[in-house]
């Protein structure tokens, strides 16, 4: 943080150096150090800077005795805080700051590892309620100084965090109760002792988050991601954890009393003392979990998934097991009377020495059976296991295979004539070109199955489990399909005409080619589904969900798609012409070469989007967010965009010409090669943006904002830019000759072999602008009426010539004269403090 810069005449005589002297002793012979601290400068004695240890502190003073030549010390940190810590260091206790400030000084004394005077801010900062704003204005100061925010033992309970970053924030011992965290980033945060009973920790973000020993009762943490966390010591009473994934999560201690476990997976978790006292279990997975020499009569482990679980000398009696998955289990010794094993897997699990008095073991699993060639006409296999039996040339003609599993078994030649398969489980099972017409398959899982071309026409699939499912140019003409999920599936050329998928989720499938014609798509999940080429004709496609779908070269005119969400959508060559699209999220949306002729895209979302070589003929843009958005060559010649939000929008080679962009915000895109002709720009703002080599003839730019934009080689001539803002902005090799820039902002601009021949420069405000080979000639620097000059302060004027020029009364202190001619020139009353003059 510390820099040393050596001393020189020329710095120290500069009445504008941030330098000042090093070491000197004052009246009173102590010996004074300067410093330069972001900027703010400072004079105290050195022995308050040893007042309280701090390393840095240290090498400062060493390196600085040693530097003999060191005329300045520069810290780089923030001067306005370290005032504080200043005023800490001679007094020993710290003034009264606001919150905001608070955060800096925090920050600087980390930086500093001045840990005394980190404790008295976290001190102060704990003393009060932490309001809204002070919690905002912390998290402000934090993100601007790029650190997590440090609040321990803050009262913040009933505040809105909701989708704030808190990643690494340490909220030790914090009072979160009943505060909104609605989607907030808390990865890697440090929560321990903190309390959240109540609080909303909906959406939010727990990877790697610290919650030893936290209050969490009440929460809803349903269906979260919460893997490895540590949550030692914590309380969860009466917390909803439904199919939460805790695998190898740390609940050793943990009271999980009265806590909705069902659906959760506790796989590889520590469960050390933990507390299920009233807990619902069913459906949770403990795969591979130690629950050995534990008193677990009486719980209901129904449907769960106890894998590798753990059991010996464990008393389970009483204890309900039905359908649960016990496969590798360990119950040696454990006490299973009175236990409901029935319909669970007990492959490879470990028995010896348990009690089985007046258990239940009905329907349990007993797979890879050899079945070949049986006949099993008529036979009740219902919700029988059979996963990866052989049935090859079985007959199981009429057999009730409804709600059997089925997964992986081979059914090479097998008779299906009439056979029950309603709710079964035919995952991974080879049905290519079956004949299943009309039939009833509610229910089923084809996860991963083969009905490649097989015959589902009119067929009855509701609820069908078809995740990852071949169905290529299958005929599912009139097949029913509500709710069914097809996530993954492929589908290409299928032919889903006049198909019921009401509510069906489709996602990530494949449907390049497919046929969806007079199909009933209302409430389906597309979510990345890709139809490129697929025909959607008289489809019915209201409220489907259609973001990250892939609707390339898909015909969707005319269609009603208002407020939908099509974000990340592939639109590329699709035609949108006279479609809806009022409010819609097109967000990051391709729609490259897509036709929205005449599309309404009123208070559209287009941010990110890419729209090169789009048709936009007619369309309608008003309100539409166009941030960070591509355009590339897009024709919007003569259209409405007043008002608009292009901020960071690409725009490079569009015809943009008799545009209407009063007040549009054009900050930091890319105009470059742009055609402006015509347009109105009025009270536009252009910060920022890059308008190289774009056209603006006959172009209005009144009050628009150039500051810091990019002007490289553009004919401006003939434009009015007086009192233009134009400070930075890069106007190498401009055309401006002639022009009115009067009153203009063009400090620090870059005008070098600019053409200024003629223009008028009277009390522009030219400070620190470079003017190295630039057309100066018959330029005007003096205001007709009242003579008020330009100000030329700092500017770069080197090699120009400049005879006879009339330079009176301007500022010119600081200014690059080098090897300038100014011979017969009137210098009379001009302000050259500072100027070089050499040669």
């Amino acid at each position: 943080f510390f820099g040393y810069l050596l001393s020189s005449e020329a710095e120290t005589n500069c009445p504008h150096s941030l330098l000042t002297r090093g070491h000197c002793l004052n009246a009173m012979g102590k010996k004074v150090v300067d410093l330069n601290v972001g900027g703010c400068h400072y004079q105290t004695g050195v022995d308050t800077l040893q007042r309280y240890p701090s390393p840095m502190f240290a090498d400062l003073l060493n390196t600085s005795d040693k530097a003999k030549s060191v005329a300045s010390v520069f810290v780089d940190l923030d001067g306005e805080a370290f005032k504080y810590v200043l005023i800490w260091m001679r007094h020993g206790q710290l003034v009264p700051i606001s919150e905001e400030m608070a955060a800096r000084v925090f920050l600087v004394a980390k930086e500093l590892q001045l840990h005394a005077l980190s404790a008295c801010v976290m001190s102060q900062s704990q003393k009060v309620k932490v309001s809204q704003l002070m919690l905002d204005q912390r998290l402000r100061s934090c993100q601007v100084h790029q650190t997590p925010i440090v609040m321990h033992g803050a009262d913040l309970s009933g505040l809105f965090f909701s989708g704030y970053d808190l990643r690494s924030a340490s909220l030790v011992a914090c009072n979160l109760s009943h505060a909104l965290l609605v989607g907030a980033d808390l990865t890697g945060a440090n929560l321990s002792r903190a309390g959240l009973v109540r609080a909303d920790l909906s959406k939010a973000v727990l990877t790697d988050v610290n919650l030893h020993g936290a209050d969490l009762s009440g929460v809803d943490l349903r269906e979260r991601q919460l893997q490895s966390l540590n949550l030692n010591n914590c309380n969860l009473f009466e917390a909803d954890l439904a199919s939460t994934d805790l695998s190898k999560a740390d609940l050793s201690n943990a009271n999980l009393s009265n806590a909705n476990l069902s659906g959760a997976d506790f796989s590889d978790a520590k469960v050390t003392n933990l507390n299920l006292v009233g807990a619902q279990l069913q459906g949770s997975t403990w795969a591979s979990v130690d629950f050995s020499n534990r008193d677990l009569s009486h719980f209901d482990f129904a449907n769960c998934d106890l894998s590798g679980a753990n059991f010996s000398n464990t008393n389970l009696s009483y204890t309900n097991l039905a359908n649960a998955n016990l496969s590798n289990a360990n119950f040696s010794s454990a006490d299973l009377t009175h236990a409901n094993l029935s319909g669970t897997v007990l492959a490879g699990a470990v028995l010896k020495g348990c009690r089985l008095t007046s258990a239940d073991m009905s329907q349990t699993q007993l797979p890879a059976r050899d079945f070949t060639k049986c006949d099993l006409t008529g036979t009740n296999l219902s919700h029988c296991n059979l996963a990866n039996a052989d049935l090859s040339q079985a007959n199981l003609s009429h057999a009730n295979l409804s709600g059997a599993q089925l997964t992986c078994v081979k059914l090479t030649e097998a008779i299906l004539e009439g056979t029950v398969l309603t709710g079964a489980t035919l995952a991974g099972v080879d049905l290519q070109k079956r004949q299943f017409p009309g039939r009833d398959l509610s229910g089923c899982n084809f996860s991963s199955a083969t009905l490649t071309g097989a015959d589902l026409s009119g067929a009855n699939l509701s609820g069908t489990m078809l995740e990852g499912t071949t169905l290529a140019q299958a005929d599912c003409t009139r097949a029913n399909f509500r709710q069914a999920s097809l996530r993954g599936a492929q589908a290409p050329k299928c032919d889903f005409s006049d198909a019921d998928l009401h509510s069906a989720d489709l996602s990530e499938a494949n449907f390049t080619q497919a046929s969806f014609r007079g199909a009933s798509l209302q409430l389906c999940c597309l979510f990345s589904a890709n139809l490129q080429e697929a025909t959607v004709s008289d489809a019915c496609f209201d409220e489907a969900q259609l973001a990250g779908a892939v609707l390339a070269h898909v015909d969707l005119h005319g269609r009603a798609l208002r407020g939908r969400d099509l974000s990340h959508t592939d639109l590329s060559n699709a035609n949108l012409s006279e479609t809806d699209l009022t409010g819609a999220n097109l967000s990051s949306a391709n729609l490259v070469k897509a036709d929205l002729s005449k599309a309404e895209l009123r208070g559209a979302n287009l941010c990110n989007a890419n729209l090169s070589e789009a048709i936009l003929t007619a369309t309608d843009l008003t309100g539409a967010q166009l941030l960070n958005c591509d355009m590339v060559r897009v024709v919007l010649k003569g259209h409405d965009l007043s008002g608009g939000h292009f901020t960071g929008a690409n725009l490079r080679y569009s015809d943009l010409s008799d545009a209407n962009l009063t007040g549009t915000n054009l900050s930091l895109g890319d105009l470059s090669h742009t055609d402006l002709r015509g347009a109105c720009l009025v009270r536009s703002k252009l910060s920022g943006a890059n308008l190289t080599q774009a056209e603006l003839f006959g172009a209005d730019l009144s009050e628009a904002d150039f500051e810091g934009s990019r002007l490289v080689g553009v004919n401006l001539t003939g434009r009015d830019l007086r009192h233009s803002r134009l400070a930075r902005a890069d106007l190498s090799r401009a055309v401006m000759s002639g022009m009115d820039l009067s009153g203009a902002q063009l400090a620090d601009a870059d005008l070098s072999n600019a053409d200024l021949g003629g223009a008028n420069l009277a009390e522009a405000d030219l400070r620190g602008a470079c003017l190295v080979g630039a057309d100066l000639r018959e330029v005007r620097l003096h205001e007709e009426r009242t003579g008020r000059p330009a100000v030329l302060a700092r500017a770069r004027l080197t090699g120009q010539d400049l005879r006879n020029r009339d330079f009176s009364c301007v500022d010119l202190s600081g200014a690059d004269l080098y090897n300038t001619d100014l011979s017969e020139g009137n210098l009379t009353g001009a302000k050259l403090v500072g100027a070089k003059l050499a040669g």
